[in-house]
């Protein structure tokens, strides 16, 4: 988490951890009389409100509807009442996020001089993460040079997921699981949901890079220190972003620089899994090429081949056929070879 910049009495998030996006805890009401921004006194008309950034009570006044935030790595979707002051650093990291997007370089040098946090954002990703997303080497040396953590991860979100149910429409709350598959206690049916803030942990800047196909930002972070091998919470690498983003450069590029094709996430996948499950030819020949397993089954107990199968993708199954072939091959020539020296 990060502490808002001063303003008024407001000074960050009550409670922090380095290791969760948890929600700030939230002050107890009757810890105070009066608004922790605009000090005036609480009574029947005046009626206590909680920043959802920093957790401090405030008046309907400082937190009224246009001092409204999406705070996506709460896991809040929609947006939120937040206090005067975290509404101010809000906003600034948003203009800060926005520059970024259209790699303005002018226009991010003059936000973090009028005092942008290079660290703070709103969003999942911090600015560092998203220039690495974009592909802009050049913001990302800035934002660096700045004080930005090039070597963050998404922190693990401790909030449920709520969720509404496809079927009956009633609502409830979920852990997170890698599938954002949730079955209704009600009806039992299954709901498909995607969070953002949960998927995401255990995130870098190299995972944000691989997965947009951004070959040169990946090249800049393997040169700065990253790991070529990060796993996700949920176990993903950099290679597995790629192949599943489809990006063949950026997966030869890592291939080459030694990451490991062999790898298995929280799913019992490897690259080439998730490549046939894409159906993406060239990436299958080019994971093979560089030494991945037909053998190896996933959690429900697939293998690449039979991944393929169950998709009825025959251009795929003739491909990993025909290394299978060729590797049955090598090893009976290999095998009768060292039967000629015995």
């Amino acid at each position: 988490m990060f502490a808002c910049k001063p303003m008024a009495v407001c000074k960050g998030p009550i409670s922090a951890s380095a290791q969760t996006n948890w929600r700030p805890e939230w002050q107890p009401d009757k810890s105070t009389k009066a608004c922790s921004t605009c000090s005036k006194s609480f009574n029947v008309l005046q009626r206590r409100h909680h920043c959802r950034h920093c957790g401090r009570v405030i008046c309907g006044k400082c937190g009224k509807k246009k001092h409204r935030v999406v705070l996506l790595k709460y896991g809040y979707h929609d947006p939120v009442r937040v206090c005067v002051s975290c509404h101010e650093v809000c906003t600034q990291s948003e203009e800060l996020m926005t520059a970024i997007s259209a790699n303005g370089y002018v226009a991010v040098e003059g936000l973090l001089d009028a005092g942008a946090d290079p660290n703070f954002s709103t969003l999942v990703f911090t600015p560092f993460m998203h220039a690495a997303s974009k592909g802009h080497t050049k913001l990302m040396q800035l934002l660096r040079e700045r004080g930005a953590d090039s070597q963050y991860t998404v922190p693990r979100l401790e909030a449920q997921i709520t969720i509404e149910c496809d079927n009956c429409k009633k609502a409830s709350s979920h852990e997170f699981n890698s599938l954002h598959t949730y079955q209704c206690p009600a009806c039992k049916h299954k709901s498909f949901e995607f969070s953002e803030a949960h998927a995401c942990v255990g995130m870098s800047a190299i995972h944000a890079a691989a997965a947009k196909g951004q070959t040169k930002a990946v090249q800049w972070l393997l040169q700065n220190g990253l790991s070529i091998n990060a796993h996700t919470a949920v176990g993903d690498t950099p290679l597995m972003m790629a192949v599943m983003g489809g990006h063949r450069d950026t997966v030869e590029h890592l291939l080459e620089n030694k990451a490991d094709v062999t790898a298995v996430n929280a799913d019992g996948d490897q690259a080439l899994h998730r490549a046939v499950s894409e159906g993406a030819q060239n990436i299958v020949r080019l994971l093979l090429q560089w030494g991945a397993t037909l053998a190896v089954r996933n959690r429900e107990g697939f293998s690449a081949v039979q991944i393929a199968d169950e998709k009825g993708d025959t251009q795929i199954i003739d491909i990993l056929s025909r290394h299978a072939d060729r590797a049955r091959t090598t090893l009976y020539e290999g095998v009768a070879a060292e039967g000629s020296f015995g």
